[in-house]
């Protein structure tokens, strides 16, 4: 069978705790889907997208590091992307999501990077690309405030009802993985002596994490010099984790409160997307605390699939654009 000329269409999710990509093309009339997440080996199997699904898991590829990765590691990582997505030759458009630290140098370097590892690469904002996905599950009748919770920023921005490019998108700290250190601390005061990796307390967190009450015990096994012992992490995992929302509050009012009239427009309706507002529980914890505060909010949101909806928006964007598009763009 002949290979396609077509350009193969990829959308690329560079989350700092998970990288997700999917890619496929529109030249057949039923459109395939290949979807694999790049993550630590404790985190969720691929995500499945369409009715005909490829999945591969491929673990411990780790995504790219938190914070100011080098050039260098962000080009080799794009270019393993690139292989994986196969059809060497075939040409190869990327969307993918702006680096977490909303810096506008951060994103035209990865765009330029991308550039090199794609024939086509454009980086537009996490939640710009969710907004695609979201006229798809929710029909709101007004505009909503959207939070994307990621591991190491907190981004929120207000939405017209219409549901176009949200507003200014406003990047603070305080998501889940400034939580680990909190959870270290718990740990200790269970086992003193612990000695706990970064990487560990990461899959504690996605495993354990949550706002309501386990029906269960959250049971996990310390080996401290040949003694073996079963502890129950879960009301310290609920202690460490509480914090989350008082930073979705604060960055709540702090968007809110910025202009007059912008609670009244926006805060009747929050949505929830990313990793962190899959927490069991978040969407009650959030609106109980947001209750305490003058603000007319009724509802907090989290659709399905909240993980995924940079990854699936991105995608969408990827199919729409014609070599147009591309050429203006890029």
């Amino acid at each position: 069978m002949a290979q396609s000329t077509a350009p193969l269409r990829v959308s690329i999710d560079l989350g700092s705790s998970a990288t997700r990509m999917c890619f496929g093309d529109a030249a057949a009339s039923e459109v395939r889907f290949h979807s694999t997440v790049f993550a630590p080996s404790d985190a969720p199997d691929t995500y499945v997208l369409g009715e005909e699904v490829f999945r591969r898991r491929l673990t411990p590829i780790e995504p790219l590091p938190a914070g100011h990765p080098s050039e260098q590691e962000c080009a080799i990582f794009l270019r393993l992307l690139r292989a994986i997505a196969g059809e060497e030759g075939r040409p190869a458009w990327a969307v993918l999501s702006s680096p977490s630290s909303g810096s506008a140098d951060a994103s035209e370097l990865l765009a330029r990077i991308a550039g090199r590892a794609f024939d086509g690469a454009l980086v537009i904002p996490g939640l710009t690309l969710a907004t695609f996905v979201l006229k798809d599950v929710l029909t709101p009748d007004r505009g909503f405030t959207l939070i994307g919770v990621g591991s190491t920023s907190i981004q929120i921005a207000l939405v017209e009802q219409s549901m176009r490019e949200p507003g200014e998108i406003v990047h603070i700290s305080g998501g889940t993985a400034s939580l680990d250190g909190l959870l270290r601390e718990e740990l200790r005061a269970l086992v003193p002596d612990i000695d706990i990796s970064d990487r560990m307390l990461g899959n504690l967190r996605r495993k354990y994490a949550r706002f309501a009450r386990s029906q269960g015990a959250c049971l996990v096994q310390v080996i401290r010099r040949n003694h073996r012992r079963i502890l129950d992490i879960g009301p310290a995992m609920e202690r460490s984790t509480a914090p989350l929302i008082d930073n979705l509050v604060a960055a709540t009012l702090h968007v809110l409160g910025r202009s007059p009239g912008a609670a009244a427009a926006y805060g009747a309706d929050i949505v929830l997307t990313g990793g962190g507002a899959q927490i069991p529980g978040i969407a009650d914890a959030l609106l109980a605390a947001l209750a305490a505060h003058d603000l007319p909010v009724e509802n907090v949101i989290v659709p399905d699939h909240a993980g995924e909806l940079v990854m699936r928006g991105g995608f969408k964007v990827a199919l729409m654009l014609t070599s147009e598009h591309w050429d203006v763009l890029v």
